[in-house]
């Protein structure tokens, strides 16, 4: 698990410009997988790669689910989950 900030983070704003909105569009994942690595080399909790994108196993399982937040339709974070099914292997 990487921790970006041990502070808590405040953060407040006007909700009526952010928006969640669920994921399933390959195009967007990929400035999702972008933000992500821009974010984690900020704080130097991964190395450059050339692709510029952080992808990792997680991204790939079926139970995973995808969500970017939106302030002014620019996307500014995004939010996964993965959730468990014991009768599953995954």
């Amino acid at each position: 698990m990487v921790v970006l900030s041990e502070k808590p983070i405040k953060y407040s704003r006007d909700s009526s410009n952010l928006l969640v909105k669920y994921i399933d569009n390959s195009l967007v994942k990929e400035h999702i997988y972008n933000l992500r690595y821009r974010a984690y080399l900020s704080v130097n909790a991964i190395s450059s790669n050339k692709h510029e994108r952080f992808v990792d196993e997680y991204d790939l399982l079926p139970n995973h689910v995808l969500y970017g937040l939106y302030e002014n339709d620019i996307l500014i974070g995004s939010m996964r989950v993965t959730c468990l099914d014991k009768k599953s292997t995954w």
